[in-house]
């Protein structure tokens, strides 16, 4: 009875102590992360994505449907804390952190089944513990929790994992039906976060023949309505690609799928580089921009260590199921991004987020095998007390080391620029990590840098001539289209940032040739009509500016920049009513751009016209204002304070109104400035709002 308690007692420290310990190495490796900015297609994926910020259904404005739980969860963050990165961040971590204890409780289920719980049932905590910790902390999973936008990673992973823990906890409790009911709820929310949950009804059924039934017949006939629930899943997936296969689509619309041929022959030499860095993580780069190989015998033989794996594997699985077992584990789940469905990208680090668990899991039980193997004396019965600390022991250190070079790779991401320096340094001949470090660097206000950077992509595209975009619809649908669409777009993009940094640098002139060439090269990209506007106004060619920012209109109508500087050109010349249309539609494309919420407020309090001002619209948007700007904006103090008295509230607007003045006195604001605010801070104290003219009707 004591020995009994005495278990009880360690196994209940266990149950305690190794979910906080991975809660802590979680934390401990991602706690540089939460200053990192958005980066590289989180400007599209989030910033730019509505279904990112409003709760939205999946068939209502449609972007990306097949990720349309993620977008939900971006729309959370938005609600909460709008675009702060640390609230994604930590997010993003929490969900990581959650399918590491999804993965560590299916771990230890398993080794409490029939047919493991002999050899690993008297270790199963901390060998659950193991490889929940190994994978939680792998410096590959960085791409996936790191990088904003790879959301849909992580949180397809809890899903999947989440479906696989209710499986396990469905065989030991009496809530069979309601735990296999959540697994198929987990698979249907997969679904709807990224296409690679396809896998999950099959290889669930994979795991239960391997380790609870012993046969396909009788995991159908123990579980049918689990089963038929989990392929129920593939109708909500098909649905959702049926969406977006009816939504325009860049790459379906200019070619640029990779050939499927070139694209299979590439995947064994991804594949073989997940496997190396799942065991060597070095050398990791955000980016490789990897180019499939020509067709030929030498691609064809590259392709022989990975049909090697894939026969062991289907070898083990019939003779060793278990650890045949893992082997499918991780190619199943690449299958869907390294077989026949050619995507632009032939590898990225972080579609090996699940498949690593098999990796772990390898590493763990192999790491206890040869530890058995080399205590002779202790088998399977071997106590937990001296077998699971021996072995946690053992691979505290790796664990420590994954830890501090996960912390080191996670400096990568404090900004732009040093993630597209790491990109160069590790694939100098990846031309757009040229342009990723010219945006950062003009991002940063380093403009002269980021001349440097685009005259030396210019330099390399060279040899490469650039054709325009109407050349580009002449070429049939493939290879030849699609690499003709990257250099355009390459040399559009080289020309639109070297008109950037010159601008940046006052340089107007300079900058306006490389701003028409761009255009010329490829007319479909408003934000070079937006750049060339710019350049225009600045230098007093007005009707040249409007027309530009028209002409971006007519090419993005939802592009908010040209709607919000229209906006600003009807204001100063008195045009309320078109003003505060462009306003408004500046903020439906982009709710985060507070001058221009600053701007439609202050014409809703002030303008003359009397069907356009609203006072109770005005406190809103100037409230908002103020709070994007932490109260210290004396320029939006003043917006509120003349909505507030147009909204009757005059004992607000003089206690606002006296809060602007006293900034910029501080501030020390020329007096004209400061004379007019103080103006309209003595129309507040007599009672009476601030009022300035429209163009006449």
């Amino acid at each position: 009875m004591k020995a009994e308690g005495a278990r009880g007692r360690v196994r209940l420290r266990w149950n305690v102590i190794a979910p906080l310990v991975i809660a802590m190495a979680v934390f401990a490796a991602y706690s540089n992360t939460f200053t990192s900015p958005f980066l590289f297609d989180d400007a599209n994926v989030i910033l730019a994505n509505r279904r990112a910020r409003e709760f939205l259904p999946p068939w209502d404005h449609i972007f990306q449907p097949c990720r349309f739980v993620t977008d939900l969860t971006f729309a959370a963050n938005y609600a909460t804390g709008r675009l702060n990165p640390a609230d994604y961040h930590l997010t993003n971590i929490l969900i990581h952190l959650a399918a590491a204890l999804f993965l560590f409780g299916a771990v230890r289920r398993v080794c409490l089944l029939p047919k493991l719980a002999g050899a690993y049932g008297p270790a199963s905590l901390p060998l659950a513990f193991c490889v929940a910790l190994l994978w939680a902390v792998h410096p590959l999973q960085t791409g996936s929790v790191t990088y904003l936008c790879q959301r849909s990673e992580s949180l397809m992973g809890m899903f999947y994992l989440a479906a696989l823990y209710s499986l396990l906890r469905s065989l030991s409790c009496r809530s069979r039906a309601m735990w296999q009911g959540l697994g198929v709820v987990a698979c249907a929310l997969g679904m709807g976060t990224k296409q690679v949950m396809v896998t999950a009804p099959v290889m669930l059924l994979l795991f239960d023949r391997v380790f609870i039934s012993g046969s396909f017949r009788k995991a159908l006939q123990e579980r049918p309505m689990f089963y038929a629930g989990l392929c129920a899943t593939w109708v909500v997936l098909a649905s959702l690609m049926a969406l977006e296969a009816a939504a325009p689509h860049a790459a379906r619309e200019m070619g640029l799928e990779v050939d499927r041929v070139r694209y299979i022959l590439a995947q064994p030499g991804a594949v073989m580089r997940y496997l190396r860095l799942a065991l060597i993580p070095a050398g990791q780069c955000l980016d490789p921009a990897f180019e499939p190989p020509p067709v030929s015998w030498g691609a064809v033989a590259g392709a022989l260590p990975l049909l090697f794996a894939g026969a062991a594997t289907l070898w083990a699985f019939f003779r060793h199921p278990a650890v045949g077992f893992l082997g499918l584990w991780f190619f199943g789940i690449l299958a869907p991004t390294s077989s026949v469905m050619p995507l632009e990208d032939v590898f990225f680090e972080h579609r090996a987020y699940l498949p690593l668990a098999s990796a772990s899991a390898a590493f763990v039980f192999g790491a206890d095998w040869l530890m058995r193997k080399l205590a002779r004396g202790g088998g399977p019965g071997r106590r937990l007390a001296s077998r699971g600390v021996a072995l946690v022991c053992l691979l505290a250190p790796v664990a420590a080391v994954l830890v501090l070079l996960s912390h080191q790779r996670n400096t990568v991401y404090r900004s732009a620029v040093t993630v597209w320096q790491d990109v160069l340094r590790k694939r100098p001949e990846n031309l757009r990590a040229y342009v990723g470090l010219s945006v950062g660097l003009l991002g940063e206000g380093r403009h002269a840098e980021a001349e440097a950077c685009c005259a030396e992509l210019l330099r390399r595209l060279e040899s490469v001539p650039a054709t325009t975009e109407a050349d580009i619809a002449g070429i049939p649908d493939g290879e030849g289209r699609r690499r003709a669409l990257s250099v355009t777009r390459l040399h559009a993009s080289a020309r639109n940032n070297m008109g950037l940094a010159l601008y940046g640098q006052g340089r107007d002139a300079d900058a306006v040739p490389h701003y028409l060439e761009a255009i010329r090269i490829y007319p479909s990209h408003p934000k070079t009509y937006n750049n060339l506007a710019l350049a225009y106004d600045r230098t007093g060619r007005r009707e040249e500016a409007a027309e530009m920012w028209r002409q971006a209109l007519a090419v993005s109508p939802g592009y908010a920049k040209p709607h919000f500087f229209l906006g600003l050109m009807a204001e100063q010349e008195g045009r309320h009513s078109d003003a505060v249309a462009h306003l408004r539609s500046a903020l439906r494309g982009e709710p985060g751009l507070t001058p221009a919420r600053q701007h439609l407020a202050w014409l809703l309090a002030v303008s003359s016209d009397d069907a356009l001002r609203d006072g109770e619209d005005a406190v809103q948007l100037a409230e908002e204002a103020n709070r994007a700007t932490g109260g210290q904006s004396a320029e939006v103090l003043d917006v509120l304070a003349a909505a507030l008295a147009e909204a009757g509230r005059y004992d607000a607007a003089v206690e606002t109104a006296t809060a602007a003045v006293a900034l910029l006195r501080r501030a020390g604001a020329d007096g004209d400035r400061l004379g007019q605010v103080e103006a309209r801070l003595a129309l507040y104290r007599s009672g009476s709002p601030f009022r300035v003219l429209a163009e006449a009707r």
